[in-house]
């Protein structure tokens, strides 16, 4: 019988030690995580992958960069523990922590923040030579043939920025021919006439709108004056943005439109430190140098903009990992 309790008391012994090792494990050097982007010729990807790697080289984590549809994606992703982190616009990060809109009934009071990127700026694209020269000659007139416009994924974060955006100037969804494409499917139409108008909402200048705009001159439809503040009222996730002039096949003076952040998004389980890692890699004089150096617009990343429009958590709760090393680095108290 004593035998027998010893040998118990020692197996007893054995699990905690083995339990207490593993909880540290998790929570430390072999937590692994994988992170939701955007589709593989979007920036989000490109962007997410150099922070990834910048993770790795300077703090030795483990994070998997997916190639996804995007913002709305990525939290469900989340929410089904199929990734740990994501980006999402601040509009889809709102509406799915307070389940409303798109997430109407469906709350994901899980997601956490960690940081904002750079200005993804509302570009509306349309032929040079057309006969569309604003946003009211989308709409259909009496009788008249709906205009093709494509936004990109059906149910992605670009979906949802272009319903607000041309909700300012009274047009919906069954005013135009919707139309999800694929970013390759999206540029072919445009370029065969297929499609009157491409909505984008990407970083500046645009790889995607160089493309599609290569051979023949384009239109930026400008978002403005009245309508551009009541968007603005209406959606405080939004700020005024201005395309410089030259920057597109076509496009010989400056634009005015608006722009949205892009969130860096994390479930509110994942270790602390593992957080405050990802930041103090991403934003360390040589891995931010990395992450500016991906694309064009991302030269906007900074630590001075890294809380964007979410200062004191006005459009979602900090990672405890964030508020350390914002703490530490003196933006928060």
């Amino acid at each position: 019988m004593k035998k027998t309790m010893v040998v118990l008391f020692l197996i007893l012994c054995i699990l905690l030690v083995s339990e207490t090792a593993f909880a540290k494990g998790k929570s430390e050097e072999n937590y692994k995580a994988v992170m939701g982007s955007s589709s593989l010729g979007g920036t989000w990807y490109s962007c997410a992958c150099k922070i990834g790697a910048v993770a790795e080289q300077y703090e030795g984590l483990n994070i998997t960069v997916q190639a996804t549809g995007g913002g709305a994606e990525n939290i469900r992703l989340m929410a089904q523990n199929e990734a740990q982190l994501g980006l999402a616009e601040p509009s889809i990060a709102s509406y799915a922590y307070n389940a409303t809109s798109i997430f109407q009934g469906d709350p994901h009071k899980d997601i956490r923040f960690i940081t904002d990127l750079y200005p993804n700026a509302l570009c509306a694209m349309v032929m040079k030579s057309g006969d569309i020269k604003t946003f009211e000659d989308l709409k259909t007139p009496a009788g008249g043939k709906k205009k093709g416009f494509c936004f990109g994924s059906p149910g992605s974060g670009d979906e949802l920025v272009w319903i607000e955006a041309l909700s300012g100037f009274g047009i919906t969804k069954d005013m135009l021919d919707w139309r999800p494409l694929s970013h390759s499917e999206r540029v072919t139409a445009f370029k065969d006439r297929q499609l009157e108008c491409l909505g984008y909402a990407t970083a500046q200048p645009s790889g995607s709108i160089m493309e599609a705009s290569a051979q023949t001159p384009i239109r930026l439809l400008a978002i403005g004056g009245k309508d551009r503040e009541k968007i603005l009222k209406d959606y405080p996730w939004y700020d005024p943005y201005t395309i410089k002039a030259g920057m597109y096949n076509g496009v010989d003076e400056p634009v005015e439109t608006i722009s949205i952040g892009g969130y860096v998004i994390v479930n509110q389980d994942v270790p602390e430190e593992f957080v405050y890692k990802i930041l103090k890699a991403m934003y360390s004089k040589e891995g931010l140098a990395q992450v500016q150096g991906v694309s064009a617009g991302t030269k906007a990343v900074s630590l001075e903009t890294a809380l964007g429009g979410n200062k004191d958590g006005k459009i979602l709760p900090f990672h405890p990992g964030a508020i350390k090393f914002y703490k530490e680095v003196g933006m928060i108290k």
